[in-house]
């Protein structure tokens, strides 16, 4: 991917194996809704420091930069059910904010 991606490959090409990466993650590795959680935070994380390591740095690790643009890609496609957005979404409900104006 990294490498079809530096080769100024077209996004036809690389949305494929993005969205391959993240049904995987999604549904097909069934795992709890904690794991993909912290997986995504952790991945978030990486990217963070990474890009802020990276430009002061000189690019030594292979891997790692293909890692990082990999997940910079992956990330937003990685779906997390949180579990406190029932409650929000009944909050949200139960108030009436139609009657409210700025005065």
């Amino acid at each position: 991917m990294v490498e079809l991606y530096f080769s100024n490959a077209d996004a036809q090409q690389l949305s494929p194996l993005i969205d391959t990466a993240a049904a995987r993650f999604n549904a097909d590795l069934e795992l709890k809704e904690e794991d993909k959680a912290d997986f995504k935070i952790k991945a978030k994380q990486f990217v963070k420091i990474y890009g802020q390591m990276a430009s002061i740095m000189p690019y030594e690790i292979a891997a790692w930069e293909k890692l990082f643009w990999f997940l910079k890609f992956l990330i937003p496609k990685l779906k997390i059910k949180d579990p406190d957005s029932d409650k929000i979404d009944e909050l949200l409900e139960s108030v009436d904010l139609s009657s409210y104006g700025l005065v």
